[in-house]
């Protein structure tokens, strides 16, 4: 059968294979009961028969006992012998027997406890296929869907309004040629620090989960490659669907764009525009604000520098977990990490030393700033981070993601069951080789006793 590479097709396949391997298991329970009812029936018949048979064996004692003259014995020790030698006929029988009842019986536990399991995967299989087809009703028109239209409106509302919301909003904030004097430019820089401290935090956090993985698979279990492989699937979902449902995120970054653009003037009352664009005051407020951005750019390099640092750490520890940190830091690789995370952090030192010595300039320049003036800035970044995602969304490579990751996992899930339907196989034979020793064990001593006693097989 063809490998599958849908998950449709898979838990279709799925559901087939534990529908069959149910109704198997079923047949093979009644086969097993029938065969139990029958053993138990032999197992009755031998227990009779060595019974009839010890019987005869003490009526000829009790014949041997009465007879008066050796001479008249011999016809009775015949007798007695045939009925030895019919008891332990029946003494083997009865044990093959006893064995047989034993075996069928803990087959049928076994092959009870197995039925239940299959019917329990069977509904686990009828459920994800159901999720199956749910999931790819929902995602199948984003497949199919041209979606350029929605490129073409982000890219509309950028060209009809992003200017003139510019010009309102932007106006109402100092700027300068050189992005370092420009507070309209650090501003927006370290809201984008902050941004990328998180970033740098969950790439963190992708690095101890991404290696948990490669742990993982580095079992060579098939199962073991399905959760990255799961969680890949899900975020191209994710993105795929953000990207097909983004007219209503369109639509409102084009309404505050046009609510921007509208605006009848300046946030600012004269007042406010006197103290924020004084000019007696603007020389010394830009050199102070050069000092702020080459102490975020330092901060920037820092960061930048902790993290690959942290990552490194981690690595270390992995690799000797019983070594300290001071240790690692003091020979490679850790070590030129260390280094240069520390030579990172004295310069950012230093920035925020110098930075110091003008923090009340820049404090009362950001204070001048009223609210009104910070909040339509915020509008205005995130209208046109959401409309400028969009229009350099590549559409191909989205759909090729979801695709793709389909695939993948629809491969690899075949691939786990396959592996999951030979340990079964392997599970059943280890069940049944031991019961059938321990039933052996328990069995040893009678059998032990017929073969002694009798040419009965063993």
């Amino acid at each position: 059968m063809p490998t599958p590479t849908t998950l449709n097709g898979f838990w279709s396949e799925e559901v087939a294979r534990q529908q069959a391997s149910l109704a198997a298991a079923r047949l093979q329970q009644i086969q097993t009961q029938t065969e139990e009812q029958a053993a138990l029936a032999a197992y009755a018949a031998s227990a009779s028969a060595l019974q009839a048979a010890k019987d005869k064996v003490e009526a000829c004692r009790k014949q041997l006992a009465a007879i008066a003259l050796p001479a008249d014995s011999a016809p009775v020790l015949a007798q007695m012998r045939a009925a030895l030698i019919a008891a332990r006929q029946a003494a083997a029988s009865h044990v093959r027997n006893a064995a047989a009842q034993r075996r069928l019986a803990e087959l049928r536990q076994a092959q009870a406890v197995g039925v239940t399991a299959a019917e329990q995967a069977l509904a686990a299989a009828q459920q994800e296929k159901q999720a199956a087809e749910a999931a790819s009703a929902v995602r199948q028109p984003w497949l199919a869907g041209a979606l350029g239209g929605l490129k073409t409106n982000a890219q509309a509302a950028l060209t009809d309004l992003e200017t003139a919301a510019r010009a309102k909003v932007e106006a109402d904030l100092p700027s300068h040629a050189n992005d370092a004097r420009s507070l309209l430019k650090q501003a927006r820089l370290r809201a984008a620090l902050a941004a990328t401290a998180q970033t740098g935090q969950a790439e963190l956090a992708a690095g101890v989960q991404d290696a948990s993985a490669d742990w993982q698979e580095a079992s060579g279990r098939k199962a073991d490659k399905l959760a990255r492989l799961a969680a890949s699937f899900a975020l191209a979902v994710a993105a795929l669907g953000r990207f097909a449902q983004s007219q209503p995120s369109i639509d409102q970054a084009r309404a505050s764009l046009q609510a921007l653009a509208s605006l009848a003037g300046s946030a600012l009352s004269a007042a406010q525009q006197s103290e924020l664009f004084d000019p007696a005051q603007l020389a010394a407020r830009e050199a102070a604000l050069e000092k702020l951005a080459a102490c975020d750019d330092k901060r920037r390099l820092r960061d930048a520098a902790e993290n690959t640092y942290q990552a490194g750490l981690f690595s270390a520890r992995f690799a000797a977990p019983d070594s300290s940190e001071a240790d690692l830091q003091a020979v490679p690789p850790l070590k030129p990490l260390f280094d240069a995370r520390n030579t990172a952090q004295g310069q950012l030192d230093s920035a925020e030393t110098a930075l110091a010595a003008v923090a009340g300039v820049l404090e009362s320049w950001f204070a001048a700033v009223p609210e009104p003036v910070w909040e339509r800035l915020e509008q205005l970044d995130a209208a046109l981070a959401t409309l400028k995602a969009i229009k350099d969304s590549n559409i191909t490579d989205l759909k090729a993601a979801v695709s793709n990751g389909e695939k993948a996992l629809a491969e690899a899930l075949d691939a786990a069951s396959l592996e999951r339907r030979q340990l079964a196989v392997l599970h059943d034979a280890l069940a049944r080789r031991e019961a059938e020793a321990r039933a052996g064990m328990d069995l040893l001593p009678g059998r032990q006793r017929a073969a002694l006693r009798f040419i009965a097989p063993v």
